[in-house]
C-alpha cells in the first residue's frame, strides 16, 4: 500500500517541446473549425494548459 501511494504522489513526467508544439497545433486547428458554442471552453483549456507549463 505504501508503494501506491508513492507511485501516486511522484510528479508527471514532462512532455518533450514537440509534443507540446503538436498538441497545441490540433488545438489551434479544431479552434478554427469547431462550433461557436465550443470555443469558449477549448480557449480556457488552452490558458490552464500553457500557464501549467510555464509554471
Amino acid at each position: 500500500m505504501e508503494a501506491m501511494k508513492q507511485g501516486l504522489a511522484a510528479p508527471l513526467p514532462t512532455p518533450t517541446p514537440q509534443v507540446v508544439v503538436i498538441a497545441f497545433s490540433l488545438q489551434l486547428k479544431w479552434l478554427a473549425t469547431c462550433p461557436e458554442w465550443d470555443r469558449g471552453n477549448i480557449v480556457g483549456n488552452n490558458l490552464k494548459a500553457l500557464e501549467a507549463l510555464i509554471k
